[in-house]
C-alpha cells in the first residue's frame, strides 16, 4: 500500500478543482495533489461543444471546450501534480484519504486540508416532483449529451426539453444533428427571464416555448408516450405526445464524500453546511463548485472560489 503526505488534497479535477489547482500554483502553494476518478481532467467540460462560460479570471465569454484547453495547458505548464483514474473512496479521521488507482492499487494520502470538488448530480424527475410511471426516454440534459456523444445516435424521435439553463441549447443542437424533432421547450420561468440564447435557437429552429409551465406528469409503459404540462398562472393544462423528455434544471451537490467524513448537511437545501470561506463544519475541510451548492447555471460554478483561495493563503 502506497502512503504519501500532502499539505492539501483536492478531490475532483473538474472545472473548479482544476482551476483551484492553477490558482494555488500561481500564489506559490505547491504542496498539494489533485485526484480525478476519470482518465482525464475537465469533468462536464469534456462533453460540451456549444456552451459558453465566463472565464473566472478575465470575465470574458469563452467556449467550454476552449476553457478546458486552457485548464489543461496551465496545469501542464505549472506542473500540477494530478492523479487521474484515482477514486477517493473514504476520508478517515485526521484526513487520511483512502483511494484506489489501477497502477498503485490502494493508496493512503495524509493531508492537513482537503477541498472536495467532486461536482454534483443533475436534478432529476424525482427532485422535480414529476409524478407518473418510470418509462425509458426520460433523461437529464448532461446524460443525454453524453449518450449522443458516446454512441452517435439520437436519444428519441420527438423530444421535449424541460428547463432553461445552458444545456438546453447544447441539447437542441446535438439532438437536431442526430435527427430528433424538438417539439417544445417547457420552462417554469416567465418569458422575460429566459436567456436570449434559448430564445434565439428556439426561433431559428421553430421550437415553441411554453413559459411559466411545469411538467406535472409523465405517461408511458416501456417507453415514454407523453407528458402533462400545467400553467403556473392559470388552470390550463395540456398533454403533449413525445417519446423523450430531457430535464435541464441544473445540479445538486454530490454529498457522498461529505457524508462519509461526517460534515453537517443542510437538509433543506441539500447542501453541505459551510461558512463564507466554503469551509464545512469540519475544520480545514472545504467544498467548492457544484459540490458546495445547488446551481442551475454552469456560469455560476466558480462562485466563492476567490474567498476559498483567500482562506488558504492566510491559514
Amino acid at each position: 500500500m502506497r502512503m504519501i503526505s500532502k499539505k492539501l488534497v483536492i478531490i475532483g479535477a473538474g472545472p473548479v478543482g482544476s482551476y483551484l489547482s492553477i490558482k494555488l500554483k500561481q500564489i506559490g502553494f505547491d504542496d498539494f495533489i489533485i485526484l480525478e476518478a476519470r482518465d482525464s481532467i475537465g469533468g462536464i467540460l469534456r462533453y460540451l461543444k456549444h456552451v459558453d462560460l465566463f472565464h473566472p479570471d478575465t470575465g470574458e465569454r469563452i467556449k467550454a471546450f476552449e476553457f478546458l484547453s486552457w485548464l489543461r495547458d496551465e496545469m501542464s505548464r505549472l506542473d500540477v501534480e494530478a492523479l487521474t483514474e484515482t477514486t477517493a473512496i473514504d476520508i478517515k479521521k485526521g484526513f487520511k484519504i483512502i483511494c484506489v488507482n489501477p497502477v498503485n492499487g490502494v493508496m493512503v494520502i495524509n493531508a492537513e486540508k482537503v477541498i472536495v470538488a467532486t461536482g454534483g448530480k443533475e436534478v432529476n424527475q424525482y427532485d422535480l416532483r414529476i409524478v407518473g410511471s418510470r418509462p425509458a426516454g426520460v433523461f437529464t440534459a448532461l446524460l443525454a449529451v453524453k449518450l449522443m456523444d458516446i454512441f452517435g445516435k439520437r436519444i428519441g424521435r420527438n423530444v421535449v426539453i424541460y428547463g432553461h439553463n445552458e444545456l438546453v441549447r447544447e441539447t437542441i443542437i446535438r439532438a437536431k444533428e442526430m435527427g430528433s424533432n424538438i417539439k417544445y421547450i417547457v420552462t417554469n420561468i416567465p418569458s422575460k427571464e429566459i436567456s436570449e440564447e434559448i430564445k434565439k435557437i428556439a426561433d431559428e429552429e421553430g421550437i415553441e416555448i411554453l413559459d411559466n409551465f411545469i411538467v406535472s406528469r409523465i405517461y408511458g409503459l416501456k417507453r415514454l408516450a407523453g407528458i402533462e404540462v400545467r400553467s403556473l398562472n392559470t388552470t390550463e393544462s395540456q398533454k403533449i405526445e413525445c417519446d423523450t423528455l430531457v430535464l435541464s434544471h441544473g445540479f445538486m451537490p454530490d454529498l457522498t464524500i461529505i457524508n462519509k467524513v461526517g460534515a453537517e448537511i443542510d437538509f433543506n437545501k441539500l447542501e453541505p453546511k459551510r461558512n463564507e470561506y466554503f469551509e464545512t463544519t469540519i475544520k480545514n475541510l472545504f467544498v467548492a463548485g457544484l459540490a458546495a451548492q445547488r446551481k442551475i447555471f454552469l456560469e455560476e460554478i466558480f462562485d466563492g472560489t476567490q474567498r476559498l483561495l483567500d482562506r488558504l493563503r492566510t491559514s
